[in-house]
């Protein structure tokens, strides 16, 4: 009884401490990969048009009505499988002047998804409402769909949310 005790009590402090490491490295990956920025709405938007303009995004993927419904252009996609390299977010909360410019790799992304990778937090987040939409999208929809526009989106607070993937050979 005692030896069990022992191990148990070992086996906790294990998980404890992969707890904590897994914690911590994601928080360092996440500060890498992130940067906020407090900015005026004349350089929000500019910055949003460069981005458009330099990573050639056209039509979104994804279109979120008034009503919060969810429509997806099928006609995007292409070969399954493509290689993407990262997703990357550009999301302006209006409410606080805040810019928050993201990268993540899409490995990264692989990794941390169980079926889906959840986009709806990213539009919720920024409007308050976390009940609102579930958007959820797989890994192969989005190798689908390759390197482009997936969402560009602007709240009725004036906050914008504007997602896009990057292909391996997508220059930066």
């Amino acid at each position: 009884m005692v030896n069990k005790r022992k191990w148990l009590g070992r086996g906790l402090l294990l998980l404890a401490f992969l707890a904590l490491i897994g914690i911590s490295v994601s928080s360092l990956l996440f500060s890498r990969w992130s940067r906020i920025e407090s900015l005026s709405e004349p350089e929000v938007r500019q910055r949003f048009e460069q981005i458009l303009e330099q990573e050639h995004l056209q039509a979104p993927y994804l279109e979120i009505g008034e009503d919060g419904k969810v429509s997806v252009d099928r006609s995007l996609e292409g070969e399954p499988g493509q290689k993407l390299a990262s997703l990357c977010l550009l999301a302006w909360e209006a409410d606080r002047g805040q810019l928050l410019n993201m990268e993540i790799p899409f490995w990264f992304v692989r990794i941390k998804m169980n079926r889906y990778f959840n986009l709806g937090t990213l539009t919720t987040a920024l409007a308050g409402d976390w009940d609102q939409i579930q958007l959820k999208i797989s890994v192969e929809e989005l190798q689908r769909r390759g390197p482009g526009l997936l969402l560009d989106h602007v709240l009725e607070n004036g906050s914008r949310i504007l997602l896009w993937s990057r292909g391996e050979s997508t220059p930066r």
